[in-house]
């Protein structure tokens, strides 16, 4: 997905330049990368080096884990409490990995 020309990888260094260049500049622009989108936001910010490492990590559903300010967050800080504790205690959330980020 990284090394192919005109594709996902390239779009997305222009996004992830374009950002930087405007929180540089005081411009407030936050990226959200999900899946495949934060291993390219992690791969294009260590310079193009490769981090992945195999894990295979299919068909599993796991539950999430919150960090202690995740309340603080735009993401889930006006979820909803049973919203909240169903992805927390409950394995809904599908993972299908191949690479694991170490």
């Amino acid at each position: 997905w990284f090394y192919s020309s005109n594709g996902y990888a390239d779009a997305g260094y222009i996004l992830f330049e374009t950002a930087k260049e405007m929180n540089n500049g005081g411009i407030h622009f936050p990226i959200l990368g999900i899946c495949l989108g934060v291993e390219l936001l992690l791969y294009l910010d260590n310079n193009k080096r490769e981090y992945r490492t195999n894990c295979h990590s299919k068909n599993i559903a796991l539950p999430l884990e919150f960090l202690p300010n995740y309340k603080c967050s735009k993401l889930f800080g006006s979820a909803p409490g049973d919203v909240l504790r169903i992805l927390r205690e409950e394995a809904v959330t599908l993972n299908q990995h191949r690479f694991c980020i170490t």
